[in-house]
């Protein structure tokens, strides 16, 4: 049974510490589907990064003009383009035929943070949740505390990364 939207626990941004409010467990079984099912939004800087690795920008977006999204706290928004997808089969244009990402090492947020997302609840507060659009089949509720707070952990330090750095 796969689980959307699910509240998991929340982050604090300042102290790392955090409060796990559903155990789950996850991991990645590499199965696609999220490359296949989702749109992905990468940021500029991202498509940046992508093309200093050598791919150029008809290989990778859907489209030159930028989509807007709604930012992560109330009034703001984020301007991001959407990656192409292969002809017939939808893949995400970096998925391979073993389902392996060609960019896994520089891979673009969305795809490093799902199939979580998360939401603004307060001052360096972050609550994480398991995406709306969740397809991974590989998130199961239940779990323990420790695996639930080792995901929490590694979001974290995603997050960290992202932000704080």
């Amino acid at each position: 049974m796969k689980f959307q939207d699910l509240p998991i626990g929340t982050i604090d941004l300042e102290t790392g510490e955090v409060h796990i409010i559903n155990n789950i467990d996850f991991g990645c079984k590499s199965s696609g589907d999220c490359c296949r099912k989702n749109e992905i939004p990468v940021t500029e800087k991202e498509v940046e990064r992508i093309m200093d690795k050598g791919w150029e920008l008809d290989q990778f977006l859907e489209s030159l003009m930028p989509v807007v999204l709604p930012g992560k706290t109330e009034g703001t928004r984020i301007k991001a383009y959407i990656l192409k997808k292969k002809p017939f089969t939808r893949d995400c244009v970096f998925l391979d035929e073993e389902n392996r990402c060609k960019i896994h090492e520089f891979k673009p947020f969305a795809c490093r943070m799902y199939p979580f997302s998360y939401n603004v609840a307060g001052k360096n507060k972050i609550e994480v949740r398991v995406h709306a659009q969740n397809v991974c089949a590989n998130v199961k509720l239940g779990g323990t505390d420790n695996r639930s707070r080792n995901i929490l952990n590694d979001i974290y330090m995603l997050l960290k990364e992202k932000f704080l750095s």
